[in-house]
């Protein structure tokens, strides 16, 4: 897929549901929570995962991603990427390659919550059939890879 990535290593972890944002700013996080899956990594990698977790209005709902994104008042993807480069001088030329491991990385993830789902009850919480959420997340990820030509 690429040849080489920068080694542009930093905290990653912040998903819009990991964050407490200010009542009176809205717009400027607080706190960042559940650290215990943080990782150094490429920010590009974070900024991948916060596009693929925030839904628009019309896209087809996970039962495993939240939808708050979908309400009035939040900005589309393109909106948020151009905002993240303005704010970090960051070049987003790569950006569908990080959206796609970020499809690929949840794939994975709710293969695994299937598999535990199937093997006994998981806290309580029924999913239903998570087969098709695995193939919606792969075949997004091979999308976001067409577009980049790769």
């Amino acid at each position: 897929m690429r040849q080489s990535v920068r080694d542009r290593s930093r905290g990653v972890r912040f998903r819009l549901d990991n964050c407490l944002l200010d009542t009176a700013d809205p717009g400027r996080i607080t706190a960042v929570l559940d650290w215990e899956l943080s990782a150094l990594g490429d920010p590009l990698a974070d900024l991948g995962l916060l596009l693929f977790y925030w839904r628009q209005p019309g896209e087809t709902v996970s039962p495993l991603t939240p939808t708050v994104t979908t309400e009035p008042g939040f900005p589309d993807r393109a909106h948020l990427a151009r905002r993240y480069a303005e704010a970090t001088g960051t070049d987003l030329g790569d950006l569908a390659f990080y959206e796609a491991f970020a499809h690929f990385k949840f794939a994975v993830i709710v293969q695994g919550i299937a598999a535990r789902t199937a093997a006994g009850p998981m806290a309580g919480q029924d999913f239903g059939d998570l087969g098709a959420e695995v193939v919606r997340c792969a075949e997004g990820g091979l999308e976001r890879l067409g577009k980049e030509g790769r």
